[in-house]
């Protein structure tokens, strides 16, 4: 037992992990497996790893599980586990030319070398509970996709001038105005 600077003692601490498992427990419905976390919550473990600093999918499953869905103490278990294991050899170095991007976003360039990779991600949709996951209605949005078309952004304000470059004068209406504000009450 780790902490005991408490009144009453380990049996407290104690008693205080069993409530916690309890709340794990309670319930109607069947215990989430740590196959499904690893599986289906990818996200959820990879956050537990990347914040443990542990590349271990099923273990992270189960710290996942064991907190309850709290990525902060799941790292935290992962973390100790980690401090547990031998240091048996060093990682090697990675020539940057052979990892392959799953996403890449610049927030300050727009056309940065080798274009922008938004990856699987909702940062860019209306974020609304979706009531069909609800009903257990499993199909692959990316099922009719066309991978031999390579999809290319359309962006209507620009358009290139004969050098290549980008020519936004066309549709704005008041170049100089741009990022100036108006003070309050000079209206």
């Amino acid at each position: 037992m780790g902490y005991v600077a408490v009144a009453a003692g380990e049996e407290i601490i104690q008693r205080a992990a069993d409530l916690f498992e309890k709340q794990r427990l309670a319930g109607d419905s069947e215990d989430v497996s740590v196959d499904q976390l690893d599986e289906q919550l990818g996200r959820l473990t990879a956050q537990a790893m990347s914040e443990g600093g542990l590349y271990a999918p099923r273990l992270a499953a189960l710290a996942v599980k064991q907190a309850q869905g709290d990525t902060v103490e799941a790292a935290f278990l992962l973390r100790a586990y980690r401090s547990t294991l031998e240091r048996y050899d060093e990682t090697p170095a990675v020539d940057p030319g052979e990892m392959i991007a799953s996403r890449r976003v610049s927030p300050a360039f727009k056309d940065v070398p080798g274009g922008q990779i938004l990856g699987a991600t909702k940062d860019y949709t209306q974020r609304l509970l979706d009531f069909d996951l609800e009903a257990g209605e499993q199909t692959d949005p990316t099922e009719a996709w066309d991978l031999a078309t390579r999809v290319t952004p359309s962006d209507s304000r620009t358009s290139r001038n004969s050098s290549g470059r980008r020519d936004c004068s066309t549709n704005r209406t008041n170049p100089t105005s741009r990022n100036r504000r108006t003070p309050p009450g000079s209206r």
